[in-house]
């Protein structure tokens, strides 16, 4: 499983690898700090006219991280049980548009915001600590989410949420394993083993808890609340294993699988949305009629 695969295109493996050692060698903390900058900021992603159309139709939120980043976000609907999307890396949550108009369709109150790092909110450096951070912000204003949706890598967001207030949890290609899907890109692209975990031990350190802590895999036995698992066969940033392997772990879980939409067409696809409906049928979660 590569996720961050798209941003090393510009270096060779034997480059990369021979870059990063002299890098390590010569300035330990020098070369980690260019690791931030060249490998995790996130690429933008480019936002539809229908889906900038649908942003411009929620009432927008804006709120600060202690480091002064700015997350933005919006709430839909009037009336009806609340649904947190939760978009993934590289990704904003007008992404998340197929989601958000459908849901609406169906009576539910829709809230989603951009990750540090990401869409409207504050550009540069982030990692997944700074998404729980900004997840917390979140929680604290919108109102108590009933259920929650997730892509990619806002499956951690969305356990640590299940977690928090125990909902039932809908997770889109999630990625079930944070420390090895990092270290498969980080041996993929030759980056040197010894600058790639000093980088992650200083995050660690900075926010005080080992990455394990917000490792969907390492967490999944902990929820009580039902999950959804929705992942493609032929998903090429995250492998179906990573579901099947969640699914393992999780006490109520149920696992559908697609054929043919990869990572990020899967949120469009009608015959999941239908699915996605039928789980929250089966939690009382359908707005009343």
């Amino acid at each position: 499983m590569i996720y961050f695969k798209t941003t090393v295109r510009s270096f060779s493996q034997l480059g990369l690898r021979a870059l990063t050692s002299g890098f390590w060698l010569i300035n330990k903390e020098g070369a980690a700090n260019w690791l931030g900058r060249r490998f995790f900021v996130p690429t933008p992603w480019r936002l539809s006219p229908e889906a900038a159309w649908t942003l411009d139709q929620g009432k927008p939120f804006a709120l600060a991280l202690e480091n002064e980043k700015r997350v933005q976000g919006w709430v839909w609907g009037e009336a009806g049980p609340m649904v947190l999307l939760l978009h993934g890396w590289g990704g904003r949550a007008g992404q998340m548009d197929p989601l958000i108009r459908r849901l609406l369709q169906q009576g539910f109150r829709v809230a989603a915001f951009d990750l540090p790092g990401h869409g409207e909110s504050t550009q540069g450096i982030t990692n997944a600590f700074e998404f729980i951070k900004a997840l917390e912000l979140v929680l604290e204003v919108i109102p108590s989410p009933q259920a929650v949706i997730a892509h990619s890598l806002g499956a951690v967001l969305a356990v640590q949420t299940g977690l928090w207030l125990q909902v039932p949890l809908v997770l889109y290609s999630p990625i079930a394993h944070i420390q090895d899907n990092l270290l498969g890109w980080a041996r993929a692209t030759g980056m040197n083993i010894n600058l790639f975990h000093h980088y992650f031990k200083r995050l660690e350190t900075h926010y005080q808890q080992p990455l394990s802590r917000i490792n969907p895999l390492e967490r999944a036995c902990e929820l009580s609340s039902p999950v959804l698992l929705l992942h493609d066969q032929q998903d090429q940033a995250i492998a179906l294993e990573s579901s099947l392997d969640l699914a393992k772990r999780l006490p109520q879980v149920r696992l559908v699988t697609s054929q043919g939409l990869g990572h990020n067409r899967i949120l469009a696809d009608e015959g999941l949305f239908v699915e996605v409906m039928d789980f929250f049928r089966a939690q009382n979660l359908l707005p009343a009629t």
